[in-house]
């Protein structure tokens, strides 16, 4: 069974953060650092909600944001390792809404929309999202309205990388074509419970009741321009200088709709440091797993494997991947260092803070409480 303690007090974001960027720290995190075998270290500090004064606990929920491309590019390497996909077929012939495309859509493969390599167009996803309670769009409408809008390629498919939204929501439409079933119920069913992440899923009915709630960190009048900005029902109260948003849910799911909590999305790196098999099972190849991280498409921000990537910044001469995962209310990071046999992820509940030095705090701070793989 896995066990879990929380951390001391005294492991605050605020003081993990150092005094240079206390101040831009927010206001709850949860983080785990996770060894070959599955064995995660997990750390969580101050508040997942600001008014309530509630902590963060190993089971508060975050949204992962971006960081369900991931995910979602596991669920169709899976399909392809078992012969229902194949990476290099044009993907035109079970996603016809890529006809509206100006330029060769019709080269599109699933190998381009997994390395951000299709040309897609990226618009900006500031309305994708809705309040909990409203129900989701049809997806293959949602992805036919975007479509229509953002017609032209950016650049001849394969040519290079660049990131895409879009292009991950045509990969989920792909993977609900070629599994013969939607999206959302693939992955539950052949990817998040085989790895017995319980606590995570496309609604927070999947995600029980320790909710993080999210914040940005606005001036006086920042409230009302954020209501003008989002659909209604989402922006919540101010708390000092943070405005909080009420639950909401991410439109389109493929590309970043998961909702979950910290221990799960360690038993998710433990699938890719374990090059696909994880508590005594294997749900994706070797070889696919590691193809995931193979960076191959180099473009000007980032260079990109299927699925996994590195931003040239964030190039540090090891084999680290990663996913970021951000928005409004939230800010997540994901890293797999696949040579040294141990990833990192970090969900923290503000729009903007320097997640990447939080990150290294936390994979150097060592303050972490065991918890052992599902079934120890």
């Amino acid at each position: 069974m896995t066990r879990h303690s929380s951390t001391s007090a005294a492991s605050s974001p605020q003081t993990l953060a150092g005094d240079a960027t206390a101040h831009l720290a927010p206001p709850g995190l949860a983080a785990a650092v996770v060894s070959a075998g599955g064995t995660a270290e997990v750390v969580t500090s101050g508040l997942a909600d600001v008014r309530a004064q509630r902590a963060v606990t190993a089971h508060t929920t975050f949204l992962w944001f971006s960081m369900t491309k991931i995910v979602t590019a596991t669920a169709a390497m899976m399909l392809a390792d078992r012969g229902a996909l194949d990476l290099d077929a044009p993907v035109i012939e079970h996603v016809p809404e890529l006809r509206v495309l100006h330029g060769p859509g019709s080269l599109i493969t699933a190998r381009h929309l997994l390395a951000h390599s299709s040309g897609l167009a990226n618009p900006p996803p500031v309305r994708w999202v809705r309040p909990a309670g409203a129900p989701p769009p049809d997806a293959r409408a949602f992805l036919g309205r975007l479509l229509h809008r953002h017609r032209r390629l950016r650049f001849r498919p394969g040519d290079t990388a660049a990131y895409s939204n879009l292009g991950y929501l045509v990969l989920g439409e792909l993977i609900a074509s070629r599994a013969g079933q939607p999206f959302c119920q693939f992955v539950q069913r052949e990817l998040l419970e085989p790895l017995g992440m319980s606590r995570t899923g496309f609604q927070h009915a999947q995600a029980p009741a320790d909710i993080a709630t999210g914040y940005w960190r606005l001036p006086p009048g920042g409230q009302t321009a954020l209501q003008l900005l989002l659909p209604p029902g989402i922006v919540g109260q101010r708390a000092g200088g943070l405005v909080a948003f009420r639950p909401f849910y991410v439109n389109g799911p493929a590309y970043g709709g998961l909702v979950g909590d910290v221990q799960d999305a360690a038993r998710f790196l433990a699938l890719h440091l374990g090059d696909g098999a994880a508590g005594g099972q294997r749900l994706l190849s070797a070889e696919s797993a590691i193809a995931m991280r193979t960076l191959t498409t180099r473009g000007s921000k980032l260079t990109t494997g299927l699925g996994w990537w590195r931003r040239h910044e964030a190039d540090d001469g090891s084999d680290m991947v990663e996913h970021l995962g951000g928005g409004g209310a939230y800010r997540n990071l994901m890293r797999l260092y696949p040579g040294s046999g141990r990833a990192v992820v970090l969900f923290g509940n503000l729009t903007s803070y320097p997640v990447e030095h939080l990150t290294a705090a936390v994979l150097a701070s060592g303050t972490g409480h065991r918890v052992p793989p599902a079934g120890e």
